[in-house]
């Protein structure tokens, strides 16, 4: 048995096309996605011998990917005599994606005036609506307008505005989200509140874990404002 003396690496568009022949590959030398009748092979710059049963760390280097966009990529083996392997090849697909999702409050209009507020709800999407990673973790942030204080929620739906730096209150939910509005101290009569949400996806830079706030950030973000109102009318017979 001789030794795998070469790795070959391919990147695939499956954006638009299937994984038939005259598919999207890329090209390094003309820096290009182009169309090949058969996989475009591309031979890694720095060959050599590698001991079997070890791990070797290889990269294609900078390719430009477009976001909103599905690729696959696989490699194979050359050895000593030229044997290709053919069978067993491994593939990954992923997508691409560089823009963030948009998150709308959906039982808050701008300028309502209410007197029960219990939930606060919402919606994220990504964009494009195919092809992204999808929404992951959405947070609002809650402001009183009588001294531009913010909520900070703690355990068991308890909090206070104590802060006079933006918070944001993570929620429940990704695609339709949540936030628990049930505690005594968060509306006081007569006051008005900025009620502002903010989303991720779940895209996330090839070397860091998943986790809150590691996707793309949501940065256009439009907070409503709403009055809250618990006195009763009085009316008089004249």
């Amino acid at each position: 048995v001789t030794n795998v003396t070469r790795v070959d690496y391919y990147v695939r568009d499956l954006t638009n096309n299937p994984p038939v022949p005259n598919c999207t590959y890329w090209n390094p030398v003309t820096r290009v996605w182009a169309q090949s009748n058969t996989t475009y092979w591309i031979t890694l710059s720095a060959p050599g011998d590698f001991t079997a049963g070890s791990n070797v760390a290889w990269s294609t280097g900078s390719i430009t990917f477009s976001s909103g966009k599905k690729y696959e990529t696989g490699a194979r083996g050359v050895d000593e005599v030229s044997n290709i392997q053919v069978s067993g090849i491994p593939q990954r697909t992923f997508y691409y994606d560089t823009n963030a999702p948009t998150t709308t409050l959906t039982n808050i209009a701008d300028g309502n005036v209410l007197k029960a507020m219990s939930t606060i709800s919402g919606q994220c999407g990504d964009n494009p609506a195919v092809n992204a990673s999808g929404p992951s973790d959405n947070w609002i942030r809650i402001k009183r307008l009588s001294d531009n204080r913010y909520w900070t929620a703690t355990a068991a739906d308890n909090g206070d505005y104590n802060s006079t730096s933006e918070v944001w209150n993570k929620c429940s939910g990704a695609s339709a989200w949540t936030f628990q509005a049930t505690s005594t101290a968060i509306w006081t009569n007569d006051v008005s509140y900025q009620v502002t949400s903010k989303g991720y996806d779940f895209a996330r830079p090839e070397t860091e874990a998943s986790g809150d706030k590691t996707g793309n950030e949501e940065t256009s973000l439009n907070p409503k404002t709403f009055t809250y109102d618990t006195t009763l009318p009085v009316s008089t017979i004249t």
